[in-house]
């Protein structure tokens, strides 16, 4: 009976590197998992819960729903597990170098009924007074015409609205058609930004302009 010759020697060496090179795998993959690609671009800020609890951390942001607003991720520590809010549901939270407070029940403009449930507020500056940038989302119908077809379809669209806080914490929405009426009122004391304005030098696209020129005046 013959015996065939096997290399056991070679076959135990080949496993222990299979094996070495499998737990490397593992062990990286692991790693990977814990720190997230998706957390490369993530920043120091906080949230603000309703029970004004402040939550400091690492945060970082993902698409969320109309109702809620956006979704936040956010870790106390880089290993952690992320605990998640929607920005709707706090009073307020600080990302990169943005400040959003969260308002409820806004009216922005006393010629329209319109009111806000609840605006995610973007702080543009802050002084005596101060310009919020408020993003509206609604689903706007756009008629669609083909060969042979009639339909329409859905459309998510985006529109901004600027708020200003004055010295007794009161809004106003400020836009095109009232643009010259309150900033009137509002910078009564800054003649000279007046003036610009009403020679059409600065204008409405300028808000935040102005308003950052008004605040460093009176600072």
């Amino acid at each position: 009976m013959s015996v065939r010759y096997t290399n056991v020697g070679g076959h135990a060496k080949m496993k222990d590197i299979n094996m070495r090179n499998i737990l490397i795998f593992t062990f990286i993959s692991i790693c990977s998992f814990g720190q997230d690609n998706r957390w490369e671009d993530k920043y120091n800020g906080y949230v603000v819960t309703l029970e004004n609890i402040r939550i400091k951390g690492y945060l970082r942001l993902e698409t969320g729903d109309l109702t809620r607003g956006k979704k936040i991720l956010l870790l106390k520590k880089p290993n952690d597990n992320p605990q998640i809010f929607y920005s709707r549901e706090l009073k307020g939270y600080v990302y990169k170098k943005d400040t959003f407070k969260i308002i409820q029940n806004l009216q922005p403009y006393l010629d329209d009924t319109k009111v806000i449930e609840r605006a995610e507020a973007k702080i543009i500056d802050r002084g005596k007074l101060t310009l919020f940038e408020i993003p509206v989302q609604y689903y706007s119908t756009i008629p669609m015409f083909g060969v042979g077809t009639v339909g329409s379809m859905r459309a998510l669209k985006t529109e901004y609205v600027y708020v200003i806080a004055d010295t007794k914490n009161e809004l106003i929405g400020v836009k095109k058609e009232n643009f010259n009426e309150e900033l009137s009122i509002l910078l009564k004391d800054a003649p000279e930004i007046l003036e610009r304005i009403n020679n059409k030098e600065l204008r409405f696209k300028n808000l935040d302009k102005i308003v950052k020129e008004y605040n460093k005046k009176f600072r």
